[in-house]
């Protein structure tokens, strides 16, 4: 529910922001250019019931008490763009590599999945005025992931896999806070939640489709956070 609300106040903030972007004549914009990383949760339901779920059945796994962890989550890292265009209003354009996988190794033979995405993010942060070096404030936007992903084995050396293609648009939201440790660096943090899904997942070219028939699909759809440096050009 907390991350419900947090997205609705990230994309009512979007708006806002959009509104009050100043034109050229009233403010001079400050470009930067940032790195980030940070722990990523994800969703995963169709990989880990359709998938995982089915080879954690399998009477050889169960008889060595074996057991393939679902994807829940992993860590993403990335960098872009940073635009100041205001007092408050700072966006952001960025990509987003998402690390997600899981594998289960058997008497020197090893099953795995993996799940990443390449994301393109833009997002707008509102920060609140404060006093401080410090300010907390809200963010909101979109993005386009790329799924990147791959199922396979690998016995005694020899490997065999499918690739898991497939591409959507998502959104999020973020409570942010901003540090500037100095005129041309600044300390960014964030953590809200991600929808993110492909629409049309595909195996070797082939639609996935779920066991009861519908279409399958990579989820990143959880929490998301970044720590973070940006480093801005010029004075503002």
């Amino acid at each position: 529910m907390v991350t419900r609300w947090i997205l609705c106040v990230g994309m009512a903030v979007l708006f806002l922001a959009a509104l009050a972007v100043p034109s050229p004549v009233a403010a001079k914009a400050q470009f930067g250019i940032a790195g980030f990383g940070g722990y990523e949760s994800y969703s995963m339901s169709d990989v880990n019931d359709e998938l995982i779920d089915e080879v954690n059945a399998d009477p050889v796994v169960i008889a060595g008490g074996y057991q393939m962890d679902d994807i829940s989550g992993g860590w993403g890292y990335g960098g872009g763009l940073r635009i100041i265009t205001s007092e408050k209003i700072v966006i952001w354009i960025d990509y987003n590599r998402l690390a997600a996988s899981s594998d289960l190794s058997i008497q020197g033979a090893t099953f795995f999945v993996e799940t990443p995405a390449n994301s393109y993010l833009g997002t707008v942060a509102y920060l609140f005025p404060s006093a401080s070096r410090a300010r907390i404030g809200l963010a909101g936007g979109f993005g386009y992931y790329s799924s990147a992903g791959s199922v396979g084995f690998d016995v005694s050396g020899s490997s065999a896999a499918v690739d898991l293609e497939g591409n959507g648009f998502g959104f999020h939201g973020l409570v942010v806070l901003d540090a500037t440790l100095s005129p041309a660096m600044h300390a960014e943090i964030g953590a809200g939640y991600r929808y993110a899904k492909t629409s049309d997942l595909t195996v070797d070219g082939v639609t996935a489709v779920t066991l009861s028939g519908e279409e399958a699909s990579l989820d990143w759809s959880g929490f998301m956070s970044r720590v973070g440096l940006a480093f801005y050009f010029g004075n503002k």
